[in-house]
Formats: structure tokens, sequence, C-alpha cells
């Protein structure tokens, strides 16, 4: 039976939330990064979030409309390295590469956007299990819609990943995690908000 350390990304190998940190700080185009700016202020995500609960991400999705499927992938990658060198939570990285070094096969199952989760991946040097998939045109382009929604069915993803038998522990700091947390051998909740 395969053996996973499954982890989180944000909030828990890193202390902060991938997502608005990529779009508030990455190498975007300004009218994007500007676009992103009011949509993440206090007034925007009040707003944005009063009209619906999940209207502020959608919106930080449209930002990356048309972009080109390479330059975020290279762009998430850039963001990852800065983001582990700056922001990292050490006891958690720590813990990976320990799983690592008893040939225990490590994923992230994240509900942050596909390239950034991917970009942290490589960097790491572990798998993606789960992530949010955007949409993505013939052309490589960013369509600047979700095609896959991660956000509280990490469980329902990660079987779909590994297609076979397995068993788990979990790192993670995300209370809507506990699908992944009532079926984990081990949980490592971490409950640090900063």
């Amino acid at each position: 039976m395969k053996k996973l350390l499954v982890v989180d990304l944000c909030g828990t190998i890193v202390k902060c939330n991938t997502t608005h940190g990529f779009m508030r700080y990455a190498a975007l185009p300004f009218p994007r990064r500007l676009a992103a700016a009011l949509i993440l202020s206090r007034p925007g995500g009040f707003l944005l979030n009063r009209v619906h609960s999940g209207l502020q991400r959608k919106c930080l999705v449209a930002c990356l409309w048309a972009a080109a499927k390479n330059d975020l992938a290279e762009l998430g990658g850039d963001y990852a390295r800065i983001t582990l060198a700056s922001n990292p939570r050490e006891e958690v990285l720590q813990r990976i590469a320990t799983a690592r070094q008893q040939g225990v096969h490590v994923v992230l199952a994240s509900a942050s956007l596909d390239f950034i989760v991917s970009g942290f991946a490589d960097v790491l040097e572990v798998e993606v299990a789960v992530s949010t998939q955007l949409g993505f045109s013939d052309r490589q382009r960013c369509r600047g819609v979700i095609a896959v929604d991660s956000t509280g069915r990490k469980l329902q993803l990660l079987r779909e990943f590994v297609g076979g038998d397995f068993e788990f522990d979990v790192i993670t700091d995300n209370p809507e995690d506990s699908d992944l947390m009532a079926v984990a051998n081990n949980v490592w909740f971490i409950d640090a908000p900063e």
C-alpha cells in the first residue's frame, strides 16, 4: 500500500495565502496588478464577499485572463522561490525533508491556483496531487475562470490522483480539510494565526 504525506500549502508550508500573495506581488502587467490590488483591498474584499463568498477569488482569477500558460508557470516558480525564502514555516519544511529521506511520497494538496502550487512543488521537489485548475484555451491562454475548484474536495481529488489503495498523514492549517483529516492516519493541524 502506498504511503503518502499530504501537505497543504497556504498557511502550512508558507505563512500566507499564496493566491493573494501572488496577485499582489508577482510581475503581472500593471493593469492586472492594479485590478488585483483593488480586489484585495479591505473595501474591495468586504464588498465582494458580501455579494458572494467566492466572488473575490473569481475576480482575482479573471485578472489572469489571456495570460499565457507558460508565463504563469514561470511567474509561479519565481513567486514560490521568493516566498519560501521570505515566509517559510521551517518546521513543516523539515517534516517534508524527513519524510522524503524516509522514502515517503510527499504531495501537495491545496486550493491555491495550479501554476502557483506547481511552482512550490518544483522548488520542494514534490508532486502536486490537488490544486485549483484554471481553464485554458486551445492556444494555452488563461480563460480567466476556474475549471476545477479543489476547495473542500481535496480527499476526492487526492483519491483520483492516487488511483489505488493508499494511506496518508496530513499537515494542514485549514479547517476545510476536514475530509482529509477524518481519514488520515496522523494529522498535524497547525493552529498558529499569523
